[in-house]
């Protein structure tokens, strides 16, 4: 890369520092956000998106709340696989403004598929790996595979990296749920 992904940056710093501030739960004063598996410290899901009575500002903020450590680490991965390159191909500014707005269309898509509210910068990202198909399409991804005793690295292309990933979106609330997590 020749620029560092500074917006990529920002936007992880900032999912990761919310998080850790919606999280943080004073004298046990866990509160569970009903139809998720979120437990937000108080005054926190109103930033959610609730499609029963949706307000503007939620199609932004609720890119930023995350149900729990494993949400926010592989979106928090994902986003520095596929943002930093795409960062320095579209520019700071056109970066920001693609993530926010592929979160708010995925915001427009878990309305009209679920009524749970909800959480998290999955339909940004997916905007982006969508987008990294688009503008990157031979590219190859390095996984850390890691099954019991056998550990490797891989690369593969971006195409099946992103075509295994859709699929897991696609069968993880058919067989978990779709608890509020924007698979959508």
């Amino acid at each position: 890369q020749r620029r560092f992904p500074w917006m990529n940056i920002a936007l992880i710093t900032a999912n990761v520092v919310i998080f850790a501030i919606s999280h943080h739960q004073p004298h046990g004063a866990a509160a569970a956000v009903p139809n998720t598996g979120a437990n937000l410290a108080p005054g926190w899901d109103p930033l959610m998106l609730w499609p029963a009575a949706p307000h503007l500002y939620q199609f932004i903020t609720y890119q930023f709340l995350h149900e729990n450590l494993s949400h926010i680490f592989f979106n928090m991965l994902f986003l520095y696989v596929f943002g930093n390159n795409l960062e320095e191909k579209l520019g700071h500014l056109e970066y920001l403004a693609f993530y926010l707005a592929g979160g708010v269309l995925a915001g427009c898509g878990q309305m009209l598929t679920s009524g749970a509210p909800t959480l998290g910068a999955s339909g940004a990202i997916s905007a982006l790996a969508g987008l990294f198909l688009v503008l990157l399409p031979r590219t190859h991804i390095r996984m850390f595979i890691w099954i019991f005793i056998y550990v490797d690295v891989w690369e593969i292309p971006s195409f099946y990296f992103i075509l295994l990933t859709v699929g897991k979106d696609l069968l993880e609330p058919m067989f978990w749920g779709g608890n509020g997590t924007a698979y959508a």
